[in-house]
């Protein structure tokens, strides 16, 4: 199992495994979890490390605020568990579910990644090198950490269905339909998926797809137009049209 340095957000990956490193001290998390979290030795060799057992593997998943990320325990004794900051000091604890505490707002600056708690601004986790442990702290005097990715559990697929589940309430608003009821929601998100299927039959790439804001105008417009139509009778207007046009030639195809 070897793990690649993520420099970027678009190399976050519902679904995939993740390890939290502090390259400098050239340790990782490891699955000791208490106040904070402990560290282990690793070897990093051209920017790939080939974890032991003890450091903690992190699932990334839709954390429950807007554009935040939850990270699961995949092994250890917490395994299944989530990484969370409670407000209590500068400790890192872990929770039971994916609450507001367990959500964090992740991001990249020169290589380091920033992960933050989506309910307390300013306060990220850091690798502490005086006390040696991975906790949260608002001042950036502590050590930076860096993110690597195990490759092998990236899951386009897996990843395009969170991404689409979270545009959701923005299509629903947009269309002016209540989603509030799990069968109104169900609707919804049958189009919204209707919509992406058609995009890729008509060539757009799904990594295109994941990251462009066109994509969002696109569903909300299929959305729309098929309101009142029923499964399988799908209609696609000049503007939806005109839209997959634009995705297609932001991937470099020719229309």
């Amino acid at each position: 199992m070897i793990f690649t340095k993520v420099t970027k957000k678009d190399e976050l990956y519902y679904g995939a495994t993740y390890i939290l490193v502090s390259e400098l001290d050239s340790v990782a998390m490891n699955t000791s979890h208490a106040k904070y979290s402990g560290h282990t030795p690793v070897l990093i060799d051209q920017g790939t490390i080939n974890p032991s057992a003890e450091v903690q593997k992190l699932i990334l998943l839709k954390g429950s605020i807007n554009e935040s990320y939850a990270f699961k325990l995949a092994n250890g004794p917490d395994e299944g568990k989530y990484l969370s900051y409670t407000g209590s000091g500068n400790e890192l604890h872990v929770t039971e579910d994916i609450t507001h505490g367990a959500s964090w707002l992740v991001d990249f600056e020169q290589g380091d990644v920033v992960i933050e708690s989506a309910t307390a601004q300013g306060r990220c986790i850091f690798y502490n090198n005086l006390s040696p442990r991975f906790a949260t702290y608002t001042s950036t005097s502590m050590r930076k950490v860096q993110l690597y990715i195990d490759l092998d559990t990236k899951d386009p697929t897996n990843d395009m269905e969170l991404r689409l589940k979270e545009c959701i309430p923005t299509i629903a608003y947009a269309v002016g339909y209540d989603i509030t009821d799990e069968q109104a929601r169900t609707f919804i998100e049958t189009l919204v998926f209707a919509g992406a299927e058609d995009m890729i039959r008509s060539g757009v790439p799904e990594e295109v797809i994941l990251n462009s804001r066109t994509v969002i105008s696109a569903l909300i417009i299929f959305t729309n137009d098929n309101l009142n139509m029923s499964a399988g009778k799908y209609v696609t207007s000049p503007m939806y049209l005109a839209n997959v046009d634009k995705l297609r030639e932001q991937a470099g195809l020719t229309i």
